[in-house]
């Protein structure tokens, strides 16, 4: 391991808010590992690249305000960059997000659609229908519709199951007339 000697005192210290950099200062302790320098008159260390041997003159301080502005500049240029990155991200997961609740809200639709059909090839003249925002509620109306279609739904849990796995959020049983019951899941 190389031994890196200590900066000798005294020092003028550069590129630190709230020091003087025309003012002198004796080096305390250095830790040459993290490169840090104990100041004389300072509460916390600082890196060793803020020394320098000789008072800071205008063209040096001209230099490293300019040289401060750029890494500044080159910095919010980034940050611009990130959150222009993460703002398309966020869009992009916004309109994918979209699209899955149309095609979702679609395949509710088409299984609605499906569902009348094969009632319709069974004899019974059952009209299907989707409603509520995303089409999430699935509506049946049949004139012999009653408490005993009720239950059955109730109680076949396989069908149940196969309506939440398609997004369906609440089933509506209907005769038409006066009977209607909601069944949410």
């Amino acid at each position: 391991m190389l031994e890196v000697p200590p900066p000798s005192s005294p020092q003028f210290v550069v590129g630190v808010e709230g020091v003087n950099p025309a003012t002198a200062f004796s080096v305390e302790a250095y830790n040459p590992s993290t490169g840090e320098v104990w100041i004389a008159g300072l509460r916390t260390p600082i890196s060793a690249a803020h020394l320098q041997g000789h008072a800071e003159t205008s063209e040096e301080r001209a230099g490293r305000i300019k040289a401060d502005a750029a890494e500044r500049a080159e910095r919010a240029a980034r940050e611009r960059e990130a959150a222009k990155q993460e703002k398309a991200a966020a869009r992009e997961a916004a309109a994918e997000a979209k699209r899955q609740v149309a095609a979702t809200a679609a395949d509710r639709i088409a299984f609605a659609h499906q569902l009348r059909d094969n009632y319709l090839a069974s004899g019974a003249n059952v009209k299907v229908s989707v409603s509520k925002a995303f089409n999430t509620e699935l509506r049946l109306e049949y004139p012999l519709i009653d408490d005993v279609w009720l239950y059955k739904f109730q109680h076949n849990d396989e069908v149940m199951s196969a309506l939440r796995s398609k997004g369906f959020t609440s089933l509506v049983l209907s005769d038409g007339f006066d009977y209607a019951m909601r069944l949410r899941f």
